[in-house]
């Protein structure tokens, strides 16, 4: 048990530099998409990274498309 709460709090910890990106000219911006476990990465041409392009077990944040979408999450089930 202590382990999983370790890798969910360090998927939030390693993701929060997306909230930074969010309106920001020029870099991603991300939404707030809630707890997903990764099942299968890559899955569909998506793929789960997290800062610094290092796989992650768990997403929180997905990016927003050009048009300002947020797509389906392809590669977690909600936590």
């Amino acid at each position: 048990m202590f382990i999983l709460l370790s890798l969910l709090l360090s998927g939030v910890v390693f993701q929060e530099p997306a909230l930074d990106q969010i309106g920001s000219n020029g870099k991603s911006a991300y939404a707030y998409v809630g707890c997903h476990v990764v099942e299968e990465n890559p899955k569909d041409g998506n793929a789960a990274y997290g800062p610094l392009g290092i796989v992650t077990p768990v997403v929180f944040f997905k990016q927003i498309s050009d048009d300002g979408t947020v797509g389906p999450i392809t590669t977690a089930k909600p936590c």
